[in-house]
């Protein structure tokens, strides 16, 4: 139970991080949300590499022209991409990232109202 409640917190930590520097850069939720979509389409196919290749479809939406109608939209994935590879914390795997990126996106739009 001990174990269970730690994790619980430090997903709920990086939430709060993950949504802190979104909020900060003004990141849309909706734009977190397609890449949770992403996420959890990857997981399931292969969960065991699905952040890395979550990775590296965000550098290659940076990029390119092909996937943003404005330079807005390819900050916002710049700004995801550089949260994702924070040092103030670490997925054990995917779902974990799927559930803490979830909760980060609601209290991004939590932010977005006040």
């Amino acid at each position: 139970m001990q174990a269970i409640r730690k994790k619980q917190v430090r997903i709920l930590q990086n939430a709060e991080f993950i949504a802190e520097r979104l909020s900060e850069r003004r990141v849309k939720d909706n734009e977190l949300e397609k890449v949770i979509s992403v996420l959890k389409m990857k997981a399931e196919k292969n969960p065991e590499n699905a952040l890395s290749e979550l990775r590296k479809l965000l550098t290659r939406f940076t990029e390119t022209k092909h996937f943003s109608r404005s330079n807005s939209i390819k900050g916002y994935y710049r700004t995801i991409e550089s949260v994702l590879k924070a040092k103030e914390y670490s997925f054990a795997n995917a779902k974990e990232a799927i559930e803490t990126l979830g909760w980060a996106r609601r209290l991004l739009r939590y932010k977005a109202r006040r």
